[in-house]
């Protein structure tokens, strides 16, 4: 148990680090490891201080196990915070986006908007045809 509380709270720390900054910006990938590094944290805490009860003569393994474990978890929910509020930040400024263009549409001429849909579709069919050529390559 006296190494097992070490490790727990070393493997919840590296998870932490990792789900704080997760490589290409996964949110779902960065909420599973940080819930992760919370419950391995706080399962380190249990083991770091039943180790400093049960094996005194152990006790170092112990304070690693409650240091790396509280250190894991409060990163953690620091970072867990932040992804929250990152996302609900994006999530209004697509929204206050999404109605800017809609005002913006809403004021042009007919023949403007004739323009823009041909222009749409002039894009999606240049998309098309080198999705097409890609897939032929």
């Amino acid at each position: 148990m006296p190494i097992a509380a070490l490790i727990v709270g070393i493997c919840s720390l590296v998870a932490a680090l990792v789900g704080g900054a997760v490589p290409g910006g996964s949110f779902v990938a960065a909420i599973v490891l940080l819930v992760i590094a919370i419950i391995g944290g706080i399962v380190g805490i249990i083991l770091g201080a039943k180790t400093m009860k049960q094996f005194p003569e152990k006790k170092g393994f112990g304070v690693g196990g409650l240091v790396t474990s509280i250190i894991a978890i409060v990163y953690a929910v620091i970072s867990l915070i932040a992804c929250v509020a990152c996302v609900a930040c994006v999530g209004t400024a697509v929204n206050e986006a999404g109605k800017q263009i809609e005002q913006e549409y809403n004021n042009m001429t007919p023949e403007e908007k004739a323009q823009l849909e041909q222009q749409i579709n002039q894009a999606a069919q240049e998309l098309e045809n080198a999705a097409n050529q890609s897939q032929t390559q």
